[in-house]
């Protein structure tokens, strides 16, 4: 793509949830960014089970480091997007929950978040 059909979107109150699986986004969020339907799934929310569908073709930056996301769910019904552990895996975050932080681990060298 040419820079300028690549479309993007800041989310700056995503609440990073070692809970959820996935990067969880709200249907405007999805359509804004043009993602690619995958499949419809039952998902399990606090309120229960619920339909909603798989999209690909996200990617993510977060203080400048930016990977491809493997799958982005709709949010179903709600409107606190979540960026669950796979994401958080891929980009290295761990979370801080005493601190209500997180951190980027090192990509190379000694604590590096590739494991094979």
């Amino acid at each position: 793509l040419r820079p300028e059909q690549v479309r993007s979107i800041v989310v700056p109150h995503i609440l990073m949830d070692s809970g959820a699986s996935d990067l969880v986004l709200t249907p405007a969020m999805i359509a804004a960014l043009g993602l690619d339907v995958e499949t419809e799934v039952l998902v399990s929310t606090p309120a229960g089970v619920a339909t909603t569908r798989l999209f690909s073709g996200a990617r993510a930056t977060i203080d400048g480091r930016s990977r491809g996301i493997p799958t982005t769910i709709e949010l179903p019904g709600g409107t606190q997007p979540l960026f669950g552990a796979i994401p958080m895996e891929v980009l290295g975050i761990q979370l801080n929950l005493s601190e209500q932080s997180y951190e980027l681990l090192p990509e190379n060298g000694p604590g590096t978040h590739f494991i094979i």
